[in-house]
């Protein structure tokens, strides 16, 4: 619990400012899990173990924030956060499987053969999205399916 106790002197004694104070109290005290960034995360980054850290609270945090590393990491950051602040399912969001600009495998497979040549997203996607790719060796821009992280198949 935390108690704030304000008090009305009237005269000119100077006032001190009051403290948040925690009772004592019989039970165990609850304390939280929450993420945090150890460094200012400009929109668009791509969380990794290094950028963030679990801190423990003894506030209890909102529903929308994320409370474990394992949770966070991958993630991609939707707006700028400074050290320190809480992350939020507010602030984050889950990052594409291939980026856009990201040098990836385009593969056409068919009754006994494949072929695999190298390209680049024109586009974010995410598994199982129409991706726009361009063929790097031929420059033309064609569609597939992503397949998983670095792959899309066309037909």
């Amino acid at each position: 619990w935390t108690f704030n106790i304000r008090v009305d002197v009237e005269g000119n004694i100077p006032l001190v400012p009051t403290q948040a104070t925690k009772a004592m109290t019989n039970g165990p005290v609850q304390q939280w899990h929450i993420v945090v960034p150890r460094v200012s995360l400009p929109s668009g980054t791509i969380l990794n173990a290094s950028m963030v850290e679990e801190r423990v609270s003894d506030v209890p945090p909102g529903g929308a924030t994320l409370k474990s590393l394992e949770e966070a990491i991958g993630l991609r950051i939707t707006s700028a956060v400074s050290p320190g602040i809480a992350l939020t399912t507010r602030n984050v969001a889950r990052a594409p499987t291939i980026m856009k600009g990201e040098t990836i495998t385009l593969s056409a497979e068919g009754d006994g053969f494949s072929i695999e040549t190298p390209g680049r997203a024109e586009e974010d996607g995410y598994e199982g999205d129409i991706l726009a790719v361009r063929n790097i060796k031929s420059g033309i821009v064609i569609t597939g399916r992503v397949a998983r992280a670095g792959l899309v198949l066309v037909r």
